[in-house]
């Protein structure tokens, strides 16, 4: 089968027939950057809405660039807790250390809520006086203590649970090392670990006799042979 090569063959045939595809091509392309131009210059025009909102939100809180600039950045350090902001704002609620938590939550309550989405906590901190390290630390604070409190509330609200489970396997004729804690918790036996709320009485506990130093007798100073040997203070 003979092959048919283009080139010269294919312009005058495209010729002859009044058309050529690549002028629908050309249009095909010339459309599709329009659209993209338009379509980016849309996004540039919700882009400059938003921060048109963002700057009309700092007005009415009082802040300018000026007062941002070399202030430490703490909002991405708390983004990253579970709950956003959110969970932020509720822990310095919890916190009653200090007034600068006080007077901080008087300054974000104060904010309207169409404001928010559009100002950091940052710029929040700065308007109320506070100090951005200062806020930090009573975050950290109120969070660590809550976090300690639900696992708590966590852990003794399935301990029943958990002792009726380890009663009912020690019990059975494999649950050996289940009688063994048992006993251990109850004080009978002796436990390796460190003294606690469950420690094991000092009495029951194994004790190694004290080394003693080796005293020598004057008759045992005084043998032949000693005198063959060096001297120590030589």
């Amino acid at each position: 089968m003979r092959r048919i090569k283009g080139g010269v063959h294919c312009q005058r045939k495209y010729r002859a027939r009044g058309w050529h595809p690549l002028v629908g091509f050309n249009q095909a392309m010339a459309k599709r950057r329009n659209d993209l131009s338009r379509n980016r210059m849309r996004t540039l025009a919700v882009l400059n809405d938003s921060q048109l909102r963002a700057q009309e939100a700092r007005n009415r809180l009082g802040i300018t660039p000026e007062q941002m600039r070399r202030v430490p950045r703490i909002a991405p350090i708390l983004e990253c807790v579970e709950g956003g902001v959110e969970s932020v704002i509720e822990a310095l609620r919890f916190s009653h250390e200090g007034e600068a938590a006080h007077a901080f939550l008087r300054k974000y309550d104060s904010v309207a809520p169409a404001d928010l989405p559009y100002l950091s906590i940052d710029e929040i901190s700065i308007a109320s006086g506070t100090d951005p390290w200062r806020l930090l630390t009573l975050a950290v604070d109120g969070l660590l203590k809550i976090s300690v409190m639900k696992t708590q509330i966590e852990l003794y609200g399935n301990l029943p649970g958990v002792t009726k489970a380890m009663v009912k396997s020690a019990l059975t004729d494999k649950g050996t090392r289940d009688r063994r804690l048992l006993f251990q918790i109850a004080g009978i036996l002796p436990t390796a670990h460190p003294a606690g709320p469950l420690a094991v009485p000092s009495k029951t506990r194994t004790q190694k006799p004290e080394a003693r130093p080796a005293v020598e007798s004057p008759a045992a100073r005084d043998q032949p042979w000693l005198r063959t040997l060096p001297s120590k203070t030589r």
